[in-house]
């Protein structure tokens, strides 16, 4: 029996560090850029934090995108 998996490619993520926000993660991974900028494109790369019941803010333990979702991939043999 033949088994064709395909697992699509992972986006980049890493974990904040306790006491992170939107604002210190963009100071520090997209530092040449405008900070409103930049925040505003984390926030839309992680929307399940900005939007997290209770105004919660995020903890060592979530998984924060560090880059936009990749494109759809195409199922092979659904054309």
């Amino acid at each position: 029996m033949l088994n064709n998996v395909t697992i699509p490619p992972r986006r980049a993520f890493i974990q904040p560090e306790f006491g992170d926000t939107f604002e210190t993660l963009a100071k520090r991974l997209l530092p040449d850029e405008p900070l409103e900028e930049a925040v505003q494109k984390l926030t839309s790369w992680n929307l399940f934090l900005a939007f997290r019941p209770g105004g919660g803010g995020m903890t060592p333990s979530d998984l924060f995108f560090t880059e936009p979702p990749h494109a759809p991939m195409a199922m092979p043999g659904m054309d």
